[in-house]
């Protein structure tokens, strides 16, 4: 389905799925973490894709569309007892009310089929599959997850998820959507408890925050392109990357963020403006694996932060001296960071006092942020809700500008880049002779 034939989504009901058991009344006010109180006041959109409607040998799963929509009510209903937080409602930046009120849950219809679709798919019509809801930012109580399940002509299914970040990283996404998979299943014995007080942790700041986070809508147009890099792309652009004397062996995401950075500097240095800028890449760092002892992904809300790297934007160096920059900032991201996170205001004050400061500097033109983000190796790919796992898994368009985020294809090996970036800079972007190099000319999902 491409351009010519626009995607038709008709939404047909919206209900709201409550807790099937109340919440007990000293579990109804929840502590935001510290790292939470930072989080952007942005919905997480994530889109899964399932083939026509067959089993997977786990259960009778050859069920009519009625029927699955039952299960996914039923089964979520069950799993918002054990994630009660994403049943109530934040308002402000200090707690979420449990008070059961719910989550959004839609119906729809595609005049469509999911193999159409996911031959050439289109970021502005992957928004479609999402719910309709306002962003997290403004006032008055605010709802923390919305789902919207989309039944193709050919029994195939999108389920469009937006959970509010404020609750949720997308490590925590991954573990939800597995979990309620799980129950959906009727695999009860393969839900784990989760651990929901990063308060604990991460103590709150009592106080107004010397930094307030935005929602990252830019008043410029932004557009958002999907980028493939292949299984042999990757290889043959680790290998560009590589060098004895800095990185012998990046990792497949040091090695495209370097040259999505690279690339995306070489467009700036040609607008006079930004001749003298500086740029910054900041990585989102998950921080479960790096705190000592180590935290299982069975911590749920936000146990991230983020390492960052400055350059001048006249002159992008190599892309294996880029990759040696990366790796040095990683590396800062241990369990010293972390233990300093949890006793005192050290990183996230300074940080938010660095986000302050960097946003009049880029009102200035003085500093351009890339914000990167991988979503790589969380389990996605392994929620299956009985009817098999996902053929695809996507975001959607995106309207925070210099966005980068990176996704794996389904094989786990290459990687699929989702970039937001201003219109006009996205079509310099796209003609870079690297990202012609080393993604693939196909636009298809598969």
């Amino acid at each position: 389905m491409g351009s010519k034939m626009p995607l038709i989504v008709e939404v047909i009901s919206k209900e709201t799925i409550k807790p099937s058991s109340p919440t007990p009344l000293h579990l109804r006010t929840f502590k935001l973490s510290r790292i939470d109180q930072y989080a952007f006041p942005v919905y997480v959109p994530l889109v899964l894709f399932y083939s026509t409607n067959k089993g997977s040998n786990k259960g009778e799963y050859d069920v009519k569309e009625d029927k699955r929509l039952d299960h996914l009510k039923k089964s979520l209903s069950e799993i918002l007892t054990h994630f009660y937080i994403l049943g109530g409602r934040i308002d402000g930046n200090q707690f979420i009310d449990c008070n059961d009120e719910g989550v959004n849950f839609f119906e729809a219809r595609v005049n469509g089929k999911v193999s159409e679709m996911l031959n050439h798919p289109i970021p502005e019509e992957l928004n479609k599959l999402l719910p309709k809801e306002n962003n997290l930012y403004g006032l008055g109580p605010k709802v923390l997850l919305s789902i919207q399940v989309n039944i193709f002509n050919c029994g195939g299914m999108a389920v469009g998820v937006l959970i509010a970040h404020k609750a949720a990283d997308a490590s925590s996404l991954g573990l939800f959507l597995n979990q309620w998979a799980a129950i959906t299943r009727k695999e009860d014995s393969e839900i784990l408890p989760s651990e929901l007080d990063l308060a604990s942790l991460f103590p709150p700041n009592k106080d107004e925050l010397q930094f307030t986070p935005s929602n990252g809508s830019s008043t410029k147009k932004v557009a958002t392109k999907r980028f493939v890099f292949n299984a042999s792309n990757i290889a043959a652009l680790k290998a560009k990357s590589s060098n004895n004397l800095y990185v012998k062996h990046p990792t497949r995401v040091e090695a495209v963020s370097a040259l999505i950075w690279r690339c995306a500097m070489n467009v700036l240095k040609m607008r006079p403006e930004f001749v003298n800028s500086v740029s910054v890449a900041i990585h989102t760092v998950n921080l479960r694996g790096r705190m000592v002892p180590p935290l299982s992904n069975l911590f749920f809300g936000n146990v991230m932060t983020y390492a960052m790297t400055t350059l001048k934007i006249e002159s992008p160096p190599e892309l294996h001296c880029l990759v040696n920059q990366f790796r040095k900032a990683l590396r800062k991201i241990d369990g010293d960071h972390a233990r300093k996170l949890q006793v005192d205001h050290y990183g996230h004050f300074a940080l938010g006092n660095y986000f302050k400061g960097a946003t009049e500097k880029f009102v200035r033109r003085e500093l351009v942020p890339f914000f990167f983000t991988s979503w790589c190796r969380f389990p996605f790919y392994e929620a299956d809700f009985g009817w098999e796992k996902p053929i695809w898994i996507s975001t959607v368009n995106l309207v925070t500008q210099n966005l980068i985020t990176l996704m794996d294809t389904k094989c786990g090996i290459g990687i699929e880049a989702w970039v937001a970036l201003d219109e006009e800079d996205m079509d310099r972007f796209e003609c870079e002779p690297d990202i012609i190099a080393f993604t693939t000319a196909s636009g298809g999902a598969y």
